[in-house]
């Protein structure tokens, strides 16, 4: 099948990073991560407010939620995690 980005819900378009395509999207009970192609991960409130956001070094190639943290593995073989309150 041709690859085709991800669909983002129409409360989150405001917070889109413009010139970046989202590779993947994960909700948690109170909080959505969007992490693109290319390292940028944001932490989103449900009605698509902007927690936190950064740039990391290397591209995400999984995320899961941890209680409070999104945990990250990228694509150089590391796992970090990152706090959203």
């Amino acid at each position: 099948a041709p690859w085709s980005p991800v669909k983002s819900p129409k409360e989150f378009a405001g917070a889109l990073l413009p010139h970046h395509i989202v590779k993947t999207i994960l909700a948690s009970n109170s909080q959505v991560a969007i992490a693109y192609w290319g390292g940028a991960i944001q932490i989103l409130d449900p009605q698509g407010n902007v927690k936190t956001q950064q740039q990391l070094p290397n591209d995400p190639i999984g995320l899961l939620w941890n209680e409070k943290q999104l945990v990250i593995a990228q694509s150089d073989g590391s796992v970090i995690a990152l706090g959203a309150g």
